[in-house]
């Protein structure tokens, strides 16, 4: 992105504020899901935020998008960091495996890896659930179960490039990609399966999940704003 070879891209929306202040010449499009985090565990193991006391818990990506989300959720829920031991890994992937081999007590992934590592546990007879909905959590935090977590940015060059009608025309193209997605979910699935390089069936089941939305950044503004607000108080530079 900072290079210029990446004209569009899909990332957490926080990260185009950003980039966009630092002078990179970065715009933000839409807003593609409003909130797809959850806490994974076994199954009656969790309560709610307050009963990740004591247990050990997999955060893929530290200092991005679902860290900072997560260590809102502990605050609203009075919850210090100290009351439990958070495992941070590269990727998803390695959270997953934490999980899977019960290093961890529990693991906050986004879709499709939480429904990906919640099938793939049931053909071993283990029963892991989705123990925390961080987006219903997020209500105690923000007052809203909206998280407008990752949407489409465009760079200023290819914006204008193309024009207006064309960044209109692209974001036209993804509502129309949603509507397929949820009118056939087994096709969507099945047509992403390669890319995510999951079977189809996990990302099928992930759809639910997912809270795929299309909208424009504008609509999505107050959304947008209180959520850069709340990521703030941990550290500005965020933004």
């Amino acid at each position: 992105i900072s290079s210029g070879s990446m004209a569009a891209t899909v990332v957490p929306t926080y990260v185009a504020a950003n980039l966009h202040n630092r002078g990179l010449g970065l715009r933000l499009v839409n807003v593609l899901t409003d909130g797809l985090l959850f806490v994974v565990a076994p199954a009656g193991t969790v309560r709610g935020v307050a009963g990740l006391k004591g247990k050990r818990v997999a955060v893929p990506f530290r200092n991005d998008m679902p860290d900072y989300i997560f260590r809102r959720l502990l605050a609203s829920a009075d919850v210090k960091t100290s009351e439990l031991t958070i495992e941070y890994s590269g990727t998803p992937l390695e959270a997953v495996q934490l999980l899977m081999v019960g290093r961890v007590d529990a693991a906050l992934l986004s879709e499709p890896a939480g429904s990906a590592v919640i099938a793939k546990a049931a053909t071993f007879w283990r029963n892991l659930e989705r123990a925390v909905d961080c987006q219903k959590e997020w209500l105690n935090v923000a007052g809203t179960t909206t998280i407008a977590q990752a949407g489409l940015a465009v760079s200023d060059r290819f914006a204008t490039e193309i024009g207006a009608s064309g960044v209109a025309a692209l974001h036209a193209a993804l509502e129309q990609a949603l509507q397929a997605v949820l009118k056939n979910p087994a096709a969507a699935a099945s047509t992403a399966a390669s890319v995510l390089d999951l079977p189809a069936p996990m990302v099928e089941k992930s759809i639910p999940f997912s809270r795929l939305v299309v909208r424009t950044a504008s609509a999505a503004r107050a959304d947008l704003s209180r959520l850069f607000e709340l990521l703030a108080k941990d550290d500005p530079r965020i933004i």
